[in-house]
């Protein structure tokens, strides 16, 4: 058996699962067995997560972000016992091919209240029984190449200490299922190349009400009404037209 406290081993993390529960990972380290297969390896613990449990001002609390099957890692040893080992750090950062993109679970653990985040093909999925807040001393920019869709079940508060500004490129559609209620403590305007008002009854009230529209223009409409008006004839021209008419 080689010295194994005072060496570094590189491993490979396996996907088998622990099912003795008790957060160990099977790590194939072909130094220490070449003549076993890639699938082969030993049962290590994993202390590159060192606080897994601490106290804070709120209670007990910690954190624990499982490794993924494919990672390199480095295997060190509390003793020459091949059942002693754990990992002692992770070195995939440095070698994006051994992160292979494959669904994994990350969990979160804080006052007894379960965090789950899942970064598989879909995207990133974060699911948890307790509030999510999130304060940002600065700006905050949120760039979508696609489609946004936000659903709250219950009711849905946009409130600003300025301006809010919604704007479209295209169309806006504002729908509710109930009432939809627009007040403004200033002036309200609704402006647009053509203003359709719509609905069952039509109710608009006010103190007073002012309707304004842009008048025709005089000359315009003079010039128009002339030349609606029937032309006049006079006897000689009448006497003109029956001779050279016949009639």
């Amino acid at each position: 058996m080689p010295d194994l406290i005072n060496k570094e081993f590189i491993g490979t993390v396996l996907p088998d699962k622990d099912n003795n529960h008790q957060g160990r990972y099977k790590i194939n380290i072909s130094e220490l067995q070449p003549h076993t297969k890639e699938s082969d390896g030993i049962w290590v613990k994993n202390h590159s997560c060192r606080n897994r449990i601490s106290p804070s001002a709120v209670g007990v609390c910690g954190a624990y972000f499982p490794l993924q099957a494919g990672m390199a890692v480095i295997v060190k040893f509390f003793s020459n016992h091949i059942d002693s080992g754990y990992v002692d750090r992770i070195i995939s950062d440095a070698y994006p091919e051994t992160l292979p993109f494959e669904a994994i679970e990350r969990h979160v653990y804080f006052n007894k209240t379960r965090t789950t985040v899942v970064i598989d093909e879909n995207g990133i999925n974060i699911k948890t029984d307790d509030n999510i807040n999130v304060t940002v001393a600065k700006n905050v920019k949120i760039t979508v190449a696609g489609t946004a869709d936000i659903k709250v079940t219950g009711n849905a508060n946009v409130s600003s200490a300025a301006d809010v500004n919604v704007k479209a490129g295209a169309n806006a559609n504002v729908e509710a299922g109930s009432n939809a209620n627009v007040k403004a403590g200033g002036n309200a305007n609704i402006s647009g190349a053509v203003v359709n008002i719509k609905g069952g009854s039509v109710n608009i009230q006010g103190a007073p009400v002012s309707i304004n529209g842009s008048a025709p223009d005089a000359g315009a409409a003079a010039d128009a009404a002339a030349a609606d008006a029937p032309s006049l004839m006079t006897i000689s021209d009448y006497a003109y037209f029956k001779k050279n008419n016949g009639r």
